[in-house]
């Protein structure tokens, strides 16, 4: 079981299918992931890591209450620095998702605390 208490926390909007994350300003463009989980949570349909794009995608299922998912990756930026970044983030897809656009939290501002060198 994944958990890290201390982690940054990401509150999505209430009814989301599928969100993604950027994670381009931490890793660079050359960065690349090397080792990673997500806790072992029903509401997870799929998550992938796009290498090239540094991005982490996940899809969710639906008609789930509110639920907190811990996210661990490591890599390295170059040969000699290694990263790693935590963060938690929480979903709930029991209701559907307004057709107005909400704006979720900037991820590289929310874990500027959470990776290390």
């Amino acid at each position: 079981e994944l958990k890290d208490d201390n982690a940054s926390v990401i509150h999505l909007p209430q009814g989301l299918r599928a969100a993604w994350f950027n994670l381009t300003k931490i890793m660079g463009p050359d960065g690349t992931f090397s080792d990673g989980g997500l806790s072992k949570r029903d509401v997870l349909r799929t998550a992938v890591i796009a290498q090239r794009f540094k991005t982490l995608a996940v899809v969710f299922r639906p008609d789930f209450n509110r639920t907190f998912v811990s996210v661990h990756l490591k890599g390295s930026i170059n040969k000699t620095t290694i990263v790693r970044i935590a963060f938690n983030f929480s979903v709930d897809t029991n209701k559907p998702l307004s057709k107005v656009s909400v704006p979720v939290p900037l991820l590289n501002q929310t874990l500027s605390n959470g990776t290390s060198a």
